[in-house]
């Protein structure tokens, strides 16, 4: 409780002194990408202000069960980094999305595109 009414505050705080900045997100996985094989998918989301933020894992669609994620954090910009992570066991075939929506705004999907 006390971390959410700290994140709060320091978030009404920084709704005043920086600017609006949409999210950089990269994608990616713990380990090189083999099919069959357990695997944690992450979606790091970085350098965007206000921290409203909504970030969905994705497979083939459907919602990642079990997804954990780090807390914010903000950098000395005023921006903010997110992580979000899953374990998944990705086949051939197989396509893992991360979804972000920002400030209330439409979401935007960004694909993992593995080289294996």
């Amino acid at each position: 409780m006390y971390r959410v009414c700290v994140f709060l505050i320091l978030a009404g705080l920084t709704l005043t002194w920086a600017e609006r900045k949409s999210p950089k997100v990269y994608t990616y996985t713990e380990k090189p990408l083999e099919y069959g094989k357990e695997n944690i998918f992450l979606c790091h989301v970085k350098d965007y202000h206000p921290p409203r933020i909504e970030v969905k894992l994705k497979k083939n669609g459907q919602e990642i069960e079990n997804v954990k994620q780090n807390d914010p954090v903000f950098s000395n910009d005023w921006t903010y980094v997110w992580t979000n992570f899953a374990g998944v066991t990705v086949n051939e075939g197989d396509q893992l999305t991360c979804e972000v929506s920002h400030d209330l705004q439409a979401p935007k999907i960004h694909m993992f595109n593995p080289i294996i």
